[in-house]
């Protein structure tokens, strides 16, 4: 009989959640809104690029979730994708973190979201009527 292999008590098991999937909590409409707009408009403006270079990239994990929320879900798959380009799968809060690791690791061509753009691009969603289909129902 062999003796079986315990792992220590308090080592933790590695999640198996995606990384914008670790820390859900509930969002207020408003919220929803926001981030859905500001999204939007960054990416609408100039790619996944300029989306992860601006402030609104500090969102990125909430903005995942706020297009989930909305039942956007192939709109946040691609967001999803994009944030995947960084290290551990989801870009730094930190504006000038993810700047750098951008600029000199992720895209210093900015060409490295150009598929994701094009994605987007060509199958937004409507974004629009999602927002007021959820905005009536809350």
């Amino acid at each position: 009989m062999t003796p079986s292999k315990k792992e220590p008590p308090n080592k933790k098991k590695p999640s198996k959640k995606k990384p914008s999937q670790k820390k859900r909590r509930r969002m207020s409409r408003d919220e929803v809104v926001r981030l859905v707009e500001l999204f939007e408009g960054e990416v609408n403006n100039g790619g996944f690029h300029q989306f992860f270079y601006n402030s609104t990239g500090n969102e990125t994990a909430e903005i995942i979730q706020a297009l989930e929320t909305i039942g956007a879900r192939k709109v946040a798959d691609v967001v999803r994708r994009a944030a995947g380009k960084f290290p551990g799968g989801m870009p730094p809060k930190d504006r000038f973190a993810r700047q750098d690791l951008l600029l000199d690791r992720i895209d210093p061509e900015i060409k490295v979201f150009d598929e994701l753009d094009n994605e987007f691009y060509s199958d937004p969603g409507d974004l629009q009527a999602l927002l007021e289909r959820y905005a009536g129902s809350v």
